[in-house]
This record gives C-alpha cells, structure tokens and sequence, in this order.
C-alpha cells in the first residue's frame, strides 16, 4: 500500500479515480493530512452489517405505528401500512440529510457519531437512487 502525495494525485487524476473504483482506495497526503477516495460499492460493504429496523405495529383504534430506535423516530395514528412507511422514510431522510449537513458537529458528539454509519447507508441510498424502504428491515 501506497500514500501518494496530493501533488502526484492531481497529476494522475483520472488515474487515480480509476485505481480508486476498479481495485481499492487511494491513500493521499495532503500537508500534514491525509484523506482516501473510496468507491461507494467499497463503502456499501463496509456498511452491509449497518441494519436499520422498523418496527410496525397495529392498534385496537385500527391506526398504525412505526419506530425507527436507531434514529428515535416514532410515527403514529397512520391509517395504512403504506402511509406509515411513507411517513417513516420521509422522517428517516430529512433526519439524515440535516446530520449529514452538520456532520462537524455530529460526528464530534459522542451520543450522535454512532449514528454515522447508519446516516452514511442511507445518504449512499438516496445519493444512488435507491428506495429507501428496500434497506430496512420491518419487524412486527
């Protein structure tokens, strides 16, 4: 494994982009920092053990409840179980968009950084495209 200098880098960017998607990441110093250009498909599987469970539940009032625990996003009274996932991705996204937004300051309080690989699942979600509802896990 190499650390290439941020210099090298900018010379060799396609390159780089390249060696970094195709093999593994790219290791680069910059002054005194050094930072990597990771693929998404090699942070998706860093992410694979990152699951992230719904728990839906049905009333007697015939009304349905969601709770995300990871995120303490509770959804309740939804008269479908449609609506209720609707309204749980809805609150899921604009959760981690706003952490994602302000990671500087999320990723530095001890109770919120645990909540990163979790934020960072879903933004590769929504950055790819992807239904948000396909990744988690429903338990009743």
């Amino acid at each position: 494994m190499e650390i290439k200098n941020s210099t090298e880098v900018r010379k060799e960017w396609s390159e780089s982009i390249d060696l970094s998607i195709r093999t593994h990441p790219v290791f680069i110093k910059r002054n005194r920092d050094i930072l990597s250009l990771f693929s998404i498909k090699h942070i998706e599987r860093l992410l694979d053990e990152y699951n992230i469970y719904v728990s839906v539940e049905y009333s007697d009032n015939c009304t349905y409840t969601a709770r995300i625990p990871q995120f303490d996003i509770f959804i309740n009274k939804q008269e479908t179980i449609t609506e209720v996932s609707d309204k749980a991705v809805e609150k899921l996204k604009a959760f981690c968009l706003d952490y994602f937004d302000n990671l500087d300051i999320n990723i530095n309080l001890q109770e919120r950084a645990k909540l990163f690989p979790y934020v960072l699942k879903v933004i590769i979600a929504i950055v790819n495209e992807h239904d948000i509802k396909d990744m988690l896990i429903i338990k009743n």
